[in-house]
């Protein structure tokens, strides 16, 4: 081989080298370039999977014993009274949209959610984590990846907004207000905070730093939420999966009317769930001491909620076991046992994913990945089934389900698209 041809070989692999930890270098930064080829690699799985041009992480296969409608009942007699809230993602419009559905499944209001209204600049199809409706027929909304928690009217329209900080995960009312997870930067953040809102203004009017007004101020906490001495939090760190050691999804208040079922507890105490723990946790609403705290059996969970018999449910997420499940534990022994039992009907969700006890004893199970929404009986048995369906062979994603009562609305939601605000 020559000199000139053993130079023009070296300078192709220096070329191809160099590339090549180029091509790496913008992947660890995400840079536009890997940002192009990923969003490029989503669309061409989607199209060649669906035959569609869909976002990444919409939609996930259906089994064939599923229902082949979205709304089937199985036990009319059985099938709990109310409105059906369902905060789902739209697989023909492709964005997210908050639906009311009646007993006959019927949508009878849907709130369209446009991110770009809310903060200049944004996405109109960003991601919606949480969307509480409110008696008058407003909505409360927050994005995970945005930065943003806002109280929209009936039409979509927003009512008043905060873009200052991450507003994450589930929102959980309390009385005229509601809490919520504040985070700096990112929802992983180390620097995460309890967060009360009130629901007319949306004027923050309590708010309990984990790190500062728990861990820093309780030995005893900090080592049941395994924070080793001399453990240096960085509230700046940028999103990494590895500095994400708490991952809170969901913090709510002992209602005063359950307080009696938990004597060693007040009314106003605070349950929260640490996702990548596998914790829920108690602390004190005067204090901010550590009350109680268990970690597992569950498993990545979410929306641990306090039961009028003295015992706290959460929803296990399983990852890798093909199959979500409900614990029961009583916070006093630490007893723990299945809600349902192996013969009801089978759920998985490897994230996300809320449950709700209905005043008749069935449970309103949420599967986000999967695209479902269960009613099954405290005996375990089907009730209905709600599925985001994309086709016949896929599910769309869907966040969380709710019921609420007959007469939780002063009014049905109404919006009149007749009129030049209409939407």
């Amino acid at each position: 081989m020559t000199p000139q041809r053993i130079s023009l070989v070296a300078a192709v692999f220096l070329a191809l080298l160099g590339a090549f930890y180029a091509g790496m270098w913008t992947a660890f930064k995400e840079w536009a370039p890997w940002q192009t080829v990923t969003t490029a690699r989503a669309i061409w799985q989607s199209y060649r999977a669906t035959g569609r041009i869909l976002r990444e992480n919409t939609y996930n296969h259906r089994d064939r014993a599923w229902p082949k409608e979205p709304y089937t009942v199985f036990d009319a007699a059985a099938v709990a009274p109310g409105y059906l809230a369902i905060n789902r993602f739209h697989p023909g419009d492709q964005r997210f949209v908050s639906e009311l559905l009646d007993g006959s499944g019927k949508v009878v209001h849907r709130w369209p959610i446009d991110y770009s209204q809310i903060v200049a600049g944004g996405s109109s199809t960003e991601f919606v984590h949480a969307a509480k409706p409110l008696p008058d027929g407003s909505l409360l909304v927050d994005f995970d990846d945005g930065h943003a928690v806002a109280r929209l009217d009936a039409c979509g329209r927003p009512i008043w907004t905060r873009t200052d900080k991450t507003y994450h995960h589930l929102i959980e009312r309390d009385g005229d207000g509601f809490w919520i997870w504040q985070a700096t930067g990112w929802d992983g953040s180390q620097d995460q905070n309890m967060i009360r809102i009130d629901n007319e203004t949306g004027d923050i009017t309590d708010k309990i730093s984990l790190v500062d007004d728990v861990l820093a101020k309780d030995p005893v906490a900090a080592m049941r939420l395994t924070i080793p001495p001399g453990f240096v939090f960085d509230k700046d760190a940028p999103p990494d999966t590895l500095k994400d050691i708490f991952h809170p999804n969901d913090v709510e208040i002992l209602p005063a009317d359950m307080a009696a079922a938990f004597p060693q507890f007040s009314a106003g105490d605070i349950l929260v769930s640490l996702r990548n723990l596998d914790t829920i946790a108690v602390f004190s609403r005067t204090t901010h001491k550590l009350l109680w705290s268990q970690q597992g059996p569950w498993l990545m969970q979410h929306d641990p909620d306090f039961q009028p018999d003295g015992t706290i449910t959460v929803y296990s997420n399983n990852p890798d076991r093909n199959r979500s499940t409900l614990f029961q534990v009583d916070p006093a022994t630490g007893a723990t046992s299945y809600v349902l039992g192996p013969d009801s009907p089978a759920y998985f969700s490897w994230i996300m994913g809320t449950h709700q006890r209905l005043p008749n004893g069935n449970w309103l199970i949420s599967v986000p990945k999967q695209g479902r929404v269960l009613e099954i009986s405290a005996a375990g048995a089907p009730v209905r089934e709600y599925d985001n369906i994309l086709d016949a062979r896929y599910n769309s994603f869907l966040t969380h389900a709710e019921l609420l009562p007959l007469d939780f609305f002063t009014e049905l939601p109404h919006c009149d698209t007749s009129g030049p605000e209409g939407n």
